[in-house]
């Protein structure tokens, strides 16, 4: 066999394999990888198109690596107490910014994303419990049999969100062991603040469903 052959179908093992991964960043790697093989076939083949294809795939590959790993650094530096389930939605995240003083959600919307907070601070107004960064907000809704807000989000500073979909959380929870576990701990710490007359905004020490 040739090398000109053993690099087409290590090519084409790569690529399988970005199918198969399910993290983002061995994902991004392998993706690299097989560009990389697939512009060594591609010249010494002469094979213009897709020796082009994946010259311009190869610096996208690189960016979005780039882009999950400077997420995941803002997860860790936000303050999740050496929690690590969050990470597996940092690769989904859309990032939004909201004023002091503006409504996040409000009790009885529907409940169509989930809320990370990187920077600043959001009060659960029913509840009167503040919600620092580094922590999830509005997992109650998502859960919940109605699929609505339980209580309303207001900023108390400006504040940048992160903003994973619905269906993507619901998706990750049955996928992944941890992160339904670490989803389930949520809701629980919440409703032990929620059955406890004595709380007064409290602040959590671990993320909040919201």
């Amino acid at each position: 066999m040739t090398l000109y052959e053993v690099l087409g179908y290590l090519g084409g093992v790569l690529v399988f394999a970005t199918f198969y991964l399910k993290t983002m960043i061995r994902l991004r790697l392998v993706a690299i990888a097989s560009n990389v093989v697939f512009i060594v076939y591609a010249s010494m083949g002469h094979l213009v198109p897709i020796m082009v294809l994946h010259i311009l795939l190869l610096p996208l590959n690189i960016y979005r690596l780039f882009e999950v790993k400077q997420l995941i650094s803002r997860v860790r530096a936000s303050g999740q107490s050496g929690m690590s389930a969050p990470e597996l939605i940092v690769p989904y995240l859309r990032s939004v910014w909201r004023s002091k003083g503006e409504a996040i959600f409000q009790r009885g919307d529907s409940a169509d994303c989930v809320y990370y907070l990187f920077e600043g601070s959001v009060r659960l107004k029913d509840k009167n419990i503040i919600v620092p960064q580094g922590q999830m907000i509005g997992v109650n809704g998502i859960i919940s049999r109605e699929h609505q807000r339980t209580d309303t989000a207001v900023c108390l500073s400006d504040v940048e969100l992160g903003v994973i979909s619905k269906d993507k959380i619901l998706e990750l929870f049955y996928q992944s062991p941890d992160f339904g576990a670490f989803l389930i701990r949520m809701v629980a710490q919440r409703a032990a603040l929620d059955s406890d007359p004595r709380t007064v905004a409290p602040t959590l020490g671990m993320p909040s469903p919201g």
